[in-house]
């Protein structure tokens, strides 16, 4: 039987990923030279967001709330200080509270840097102080991302592990019923799809493409990014251990077949409770640009020239596979470059493995030669731009240049 390449469900569309603007970091490192402490701030938050002081009398003193996925952070800016805090959790006699004090103990020693997580008055509050002579660009954009991964990740750690309460800040948008049905159709295509190509690969003497379609699975799901609450996370952790090169490879498998299993037995409820839109305030992905895209994608030239030396459009294929997923799992790409990997992702789910090696190879090409630019997106019907042509406000070559 003819192998066939694994589907790719088209996700729904979503609220762009807040963009970061690199001329703000310019100045925000000029403005910090220059000891104007404040304006250099400022420029952080606007290198992360325009939106997040929009409408803001930034002349005064700052103090606003801003939401980020589960948390509401409380910003405050002076000519002295900047102050951050964020509410968590609360406790109440239904609370491990025990095993929970001693995990934040944990965080704030290991895995915090600036931030430090509180406990007062059955509250877990995250919070950061500073004078603002001392307020980096760097640092200050460290203790933002800091805050929002950290919200994200140990809100709902301390939620579904420790049954700590949820404050209910976080401002969301449910998802339609045939939204739901359409995410929980694509979760279950690929989770079955994942054991039909585990037994095919073990059984054709290519277990260690195992990894492939597991991470494979993973990128495919994770890049849901309405799926929300501790699941997020696990499949961020599970996804860093299968790319950690210090981890045996079978150590790595083992981990990868449990934890897909795990998923498979939730039930479609645990999926729709952590279905929905949020609004954030900062990406946490990576700052992306046709060079930055041309650089990280040149890092993997000399593995795909050694299988196209080889003639090996099985290994070319899936690893051009893992390599597009994770473009879109780790870049703030544009909504245009995102849209040709995903058409190409779709594509090769009707091709066998040469034809599919040819089609991913190709867009890889355009990357590399900064063909798949950031692109508007043009929202004119066929009939409107038709008509602009007639009465001239268009002309045949702008047309052919927006289909292109």
């Amino acid at each position: 039987m003819e192998h066939l390449l694994p589907k790719y469900y088209q996700p729904l569309k979503t609220k762009k990923e807040p963009k970061k603007d690199l001329s703000e970091w310019e100045k925000a490192k000029k403005l910090y030279e220059e000891k104007s402490f404040k304006k250099a701030i400022i420029a952080v938050f606007n290198y992360n967001n325009k939106n997040t002081l929009k409408g803001v009398d930034l002349t005064k003193d700052i103090n606003i709330t801003r939401f980020h996925g589960d948390i509401a952070l409380d910003i405050s800016i002076d000519n002295s200080e900047l102050t951050v805090s964020a509410k968590m959790v609360s406790i109440d006699k239904d609370t491990n509270v025990v095993a929970l004090l001693r995990r934040v103990a944990e965080i704030n020693f290991a895995l915090l840097d600036y931030v430090s997580i509180t406990f007062e008055n059955n509250l877990l509050s995250m919070n950061y102080v500073e004078k603002i002579d001392r307020c980096k660009p760097l640092k200050v954009n460290w203790i933002l991302q800091e805050f929002l991964f950290a919200g994200d990740e140990h809100l709902n750690e301390f939620i579904e592990k420790y049954n700590a309460k949820s404050l209910s800040l976080v401002k969301k948008e449910e998802l339609t019923t045939a939204q739901q049905e359409k995410v929980l159709k694509a979760i279950r295509g690929y989770l079955s799809e994942y054991d039909s190509y585990v037994d095919y690969f073990e059984n054709n003497g290519r277990s260690s493409y195992v990894w492939d379609i597991a991470l494979i699975t993973l990128y495919k799901i994770s890049n849901m990014n309405y799926l929300n609450g501790y699941l997020k996370y696990e499949l961020i952790n599970k996804i860093s251990i299968l790319n950690n090169e210090k981890i045996e490879f079978k150590d790595k498998l083992i981990e990868a077949k449990k934890y897909i299993k795990s998923l498979q037995e939730k039930s479609d409820e645990f999926y729709l409770e952590r279905m929905f839109f949020r609004e954030d305030i900062i990406s946490l992905l990576k700052i992306s640009s046709v060079d930055i895209l041309k650089e990280y994608l040149g890092g993997y030239f000399d593995s795909l020239a050694k299988y196209e030396s080889e003639q090996n459009d099985f290994a070319k294929v899936y690893y051009l596979q893992v390599i597009f997923l994770r473009v879109i799992y780790n870049y703030n790409i544009s909504a245009y470059q995102k849209k040709q990997i995903e058409k190409a992702l779709r594509r090769i789910a009707k091709d066998n493995i040469k034809k599919g090696s040819e089609n991913l190879i190709i867009l890889y090409n355009k990357f590399m030669r900064k063909e798949i630019k950031e692109r508007y997106s043009f929202k004119f019907t066929t009939a409107k731009l038709f008509y602009l042509l007639i009465i001239g406000i268009v002309s045949v070559e702008v047309i052919n240049a927006l289909f292109k």
